[in-house]
């Protein structure tokens, strides 16, 4: 069974831009979309227009083909590890 275009492309959006060592912030900034947006991109949750496509080509400074170059071998991107403040686990009695 083919892998949906959208998770495919999500995951190429997160690739390149974790390439960079950039937050979704920084590919905001870059593109003129919002983080919600990119998150959303990233998440498979939207259906993205041709012109946004340019968009995050143009912020990651690659040309469209490269964006969508081997699109279909995109792999899980393995989550970096968070950090921040977590709520300390109650102790086991």
């Amino acid at each position: 069974m083919a892998i949906d275009r959208r998770i495919l492309l999500g995951r190429r959006v997160r690739r390149l831009r974790k390439e960079r060592g950039w937050l979704q912030i920084d590919l905001a900034e870059h593109t003129g979309l919002t983080p919600t947006y990119i998150s959303e991109i990233e998440k498979a949750r939207r259906d993205i227009q041709f012109d946004t496509l340019g968009k995050l080509a143009d912020g990651f400074e690659i040309d469209l083909g490269e964006m969508l170059l081997h699109l279909h071998q995109e792999e899980e991107v393995p989550k970096a590890p968070r950090h921040g403040k977590r709520k300390p686990k109650p102790p086991n009695y």
